[in-house]
């Protein structure tokens, strides 16, 4: 069995954008953002937000996705 990985382009995170709520301050949904704008890309920072929005019971459901490609600046809003 062989495995056939193609990587995407290096990226680091963008910033953060916040869409769909209505009933939260963003500043509280900025705090649990486990990256910070310009660190590297990291997929458990994503699942650690995701995961601390959904534990403060804040939200029904939570969707964290990243940009399919990074920008100019090589980052990739999420």
């Amino acid at each position: 069995l062989i495995f056939t990985i193609t990587h995407g382009p290096a990226a680091n995170f963008g910033p953060a954008i916040i869409s769909g709520n209505q009933r939260v301050k963003d500043k509280v949904i900025r705090r649990a953002v486990a990256w910070k704008q310009g660190d590297c890309y990291e997929i458990a920072k994503v699942d650690a937000t995701r995961a601390s929005l959904i534990q403060n019971q804040l939200f029904a459901s939570v969707e964290v996705v990243p940009a399919k490609k990074p920008d100019a600046q090589g980052q990739a809003p999420v």
